[in-house]
């Protein structure tokens, strides 16, 4: 695909038109970038269309490059929401319930309880205002975002604190996912237990009797 939702054309002519990201409003404004590709064709506007995109591109680098530079300022309530949901959307596969659990039933319990731990841990970081660990992240998802705040700003602690919200959110998630499928593999016989020996043991009775 040729990203020709970005084409609009005015009179014969086509132009390249994208709206700047909100991260870069503070230095771009609020409207969009618009190129004239030059031409009245439609098939020649979308084999000049990768040129504008790059020219838009190396704009939106250079304003996040100039707001890096600028002097630290606090975050919006909009810019922290909108950092936390980004980042919950690119984050979400990452906290995929597991899909290769152990199949022994006591490693199975051992690690669901590991995880318990954890996001209890989680919680407690939540409650005393621990967030160094999520520094790094926090860092990356600001300098992503040409956004130069200062650590000792109550914005930057708001920000981790609401992206440690979101991230206990998709570890319960995650979680109660990991314990229905422990409890209902549970309910199933084990094959190495009792249970399942006497079972198979049954099955294999039966089958004899009716050869």
């Amino acid at each position: 695909m040729k990203n020709t939702q970005y084409l609009i054309q005015i009179g014969s002519r086509w132009y390249c038109r994208i709206r700047w990201p909100k991260e870069v409003w503070g230095t771009l404004g609020g409207g969009a970038f618009k190129k004239s590709l030059g031409t009245d064709s439609r098939a020649e506007a979308i084999l000049r269309l990768p040129g504008a995109l790059q020219e838009f591109q190396a704009r939106v680098q250079k304003a996040k490059a100039r707001q890096l530079e600028a002097k630290p300022r606090p975050l919006g309530a909009g810019e922290i929401t909108l950092l936390v949901s980004r980042w919950f959307e690119q984050a979400q596969s990452a906290f995929q319930p597991s899909t290769n659990d152990p199949q022994e039933r006591r490693a199975r319990s051992a690690l669901l309880e590991q995880k318990h731990e954890q996001l209890a841990r989680r919680r407690v970081q939540l409650g005393e205002g621990d967030y160094f660990a999520l520094h790094p992240i926090v860092d990356g998802l600001l300098t992503r975002a040409g956004l130069n705040v200062d650590r000792e700003d109550p914005s930057f602690g708001l920000l981790c604190q609401t992206l440690m919200r979101a991230w206990i959110a998709l570890e319960e998630t995650a979680l109660g996912q990991d314990a229905g499928r422990v409890r209902a593999q549970a309910r199933r016989p084990d094959p190495g237990g009792a249970e399942g020996g006497r079972a198979g043991r049954a099955h294999r009775a039966g089958s004899q009797d009716a050869g």
